[in-house]
Formats: structure tokens, sequence, C-alpha cells
């Protein structure tokens, strides 16, 4: 069972990295903003995929 919940977590990694994105937007604190905006997002979206390769990762264990 381990197998498929660490493909539904990877599946669903382009809703992560769009939710990474977002919030670097939409903080208070603009150093993450202007990052975001500087790279064009590339900046969050690793950031949203090193989350999902950890919890597909963690679920592996499981």
């Amino acid at each position: 069972m381990g197998l498929f919940n660490a493909l539904t977590e990877i599946v669903s990694a382009p809703i992560r990295v769009a939710e990474a994105v977002r919030k670097d937007l939409t903080r208070d604190d603009e150093s993450d903003a202007m990052l975001s905006i500087f790279t064009l997002g590339t900046s969050s979206a690793v950031k949203g995929i090193g989350e999902t390769v950890k919890k597909a990762a963690d679920k592996l264990d499981d």
C-alpha cells in the first residue's frame, strides 16, 4: 500500500508546486516574494518538488 500512496504524492506534485508559488507570492516576507518573482517561480517550484519527494519517501517507508 505504501507504493500506491507514494505514487499518489508524486501525481499531486503540480498542485503542491502551485501552492508553494502562491504561498511565496502572498507572504508578508518580501524576500520570498521577490525571489519568486525574479526566478519566475522556479525557486518556489523547486521547493514544492522537494516537499513532494520528501512526502513520497515517507509514504514508501510506511
